[in-house]
């Protein structure tokens, strides 16, 4: 539509993206969880961490959630390229030995690793408001689309505080999260071609996800 914003945004995104490079190579260990990505984490497109990077940059949120830890590459560029309070979220627990966060990141005030799932009801509810408040929402998960479809329903039944709040959606291209990008009805952009070789979505929303 003519009067959607995501894609002049994610254009922008790309355009501070490709002035941005990520300097972690004294960190690389070939034995930790997506050493690939992380060996080639200036790849752009191909690799989003530039690109998150450069959201962080241009949209300075003040609160992320972080859906899927992982390593905790992504999560190192949410730390260094914003100011924001962050919470990331992994069914495991992540810890120096199995993550690329350093010792100062670990136990920054500014991270919240939670070792939680938030598809159970009684977890989402406890990280309700904290979720409501979010600026900036990053879904990396399991790609099996069952989560996934769980996990925005749960979304779709708050309301954001912000003006507006961007969820970005990780591996879009899997045939298992298909179903799931195509559900999202509010204002969604795929910009893989700018960033994730496996999917790069965006969705704007405003007060409330439109989720079928």
């Amino acid at each position: 539509h003519d009067d959607n914003i995501l894609p002049k945004d994610a254009v922008e995104y790309f355009g501070e993206a490709i002035n941005i490079k990520l300097n972690y190579e004294d960190q690389i260990d070939t034995f930790k969880l997506y050493s690939y990505e992380f060996d080639n984490i200036n790849s752009l497109p191909g690799e989003h961490y530039r690109y998150l990077a450069a959201i962080c940059k241009v949209k300075q949120p003040k609160t992320i959630i972080e859906i899927g830890t992982g390593s905790g590459i992504s999560t190192k560029v949410f730390y260094e390229f914003s100011d924001a309070k962050i919470y990331s979220f992994d069914i495991f627990d992540i810890t120096l030995e199995n993550s690329y966060l350093s010792e100062d990141e670990f136990n920054s005030n500014k991270l919240d690793l939670i070792n939680e799932n938030l598809i159970k009801k009684e977890v989402f509810h406890k990280y309700k408001k904290i979720i409501e408040n979010a600026d900036l929402i990053f879904l990396d998960a399991s790609k099996s689309g069952i989560l996934e479809d769980k996990l925005l329903k749960n979304f779709s039944t708050l309301t954001f505080k912000n003006e507006s709040t961007l969820l970005v959606i990780d591996d879009i291209k899997f045939l298992t999260m298909y179903k799931v990008w195509e559900k999202i009805k509010s204002e969604k952009f795929d910009a893989s071609s700018l960033a994730h070789w496996s999917g790069t979505g965006l969705v704007n929303i405003i007060k409330k996800l439109k989720y079928d």
